[in-house]
């Protein structure tokens, strides 16, 4: 069964574990160096992204990781819906204009009424079919970082533990759930064009960028086997 939502068409089954995988091609994990061949349906029109709500396994995966690492969140009983999409003619996960794995939002007060949780991460579903279980795990680790509290201030928290010594530190909404914001990750490589790194190599501010977060990264990966939880 299916039902219809603003238009668009979501699936309340879940695919059979048996099912063959058809490849289709906010803030968000971008895909770089990807090019995706003009696939056309038979009556060669563009096939419209579809969507399907994640299977449990994925969904209890995303709590290990909110438990594991993110511990505002876990507190806060943040709930975060994870929804697939699918296109067979194109990336069916955009963010400005670029392919991207997965992003994720805040969900606005009315729909969180509706759907019955505070954020909402979009997965490109043929992307994340190509990832290791161990890529997966980190894929939504990412989107969760982009997530936190809106916090109370000092005069706030003051004045609200004076009635409940025991208040939590946060913001909450007219539905009594925790408010969120949105961050920024700690680096981007920018945008990059194939015609400027021919003429300049790499001199080209593109290859500036990418070595200047791969040494970020690998400082960053240093740390890595000391990381609680890490694999």
């Amino acid at each position: 069964k299916t039902a219809v939502r603003n238009g668009v068409r979501f699936s309340r089954h879940r695919r059979p574990a048996n099912a063959p995988t058809i490849v289709r091609k906010a803030h968000c994990t971008t895909v770089s160096g990807l090019h995706y061949p003009p696939e056309r349906n038979p009556e060669g029109t563009d096939m419209p992204t579809t969507f399907q709500i994640a299977d449990t396994d994925v969904t209890e995966s995303l709590r290990n990781v909110i438990a594991q690492w993110h511990f505002d969140l876990r507190d806060a009983d943040v709930r975060i819906g994870v929804i697939f999409a699918m296109n067979p003619d194109g990336p069916a996960v955009t963010h400005g204009g670029y392919p991207a794995l997965a992003k994720v939002k805040i969900v606005a007060l009315k729909d969180r009424l509706t759907k019955g949780y505070d954020a909402e991460m979009l997965i490109d579903e043929s992307e994340w079919n190509q990832l290791t279980p161990e890529q997966r795990v980190a894929l939504l680790d990412h989107e969760c970082q982009h997530l936190s509290l809106v916090p109370l201030s000092d005069e706030e928290l003051k004045s609200a533990r004076e009635d409940e010594p025991s208040c939590h530190g946060w913001k909450v909404d007219d539905l009594g759930r925790p408010k969120l914001k949105t961050r920024p990750g700690d680096w981007n490589v920018g945008d990059a064009h194939h015609d400027t790194i021919v003429r300049h190599g790499r001199n080209a501010i593109e290859f500036v960028n990418i070595e200047r977060v791969m040494g970020l990264a690998n400082a960053a990966l240093k740390n890595h086997s000391h990381a609680p939880g890490s694999n």
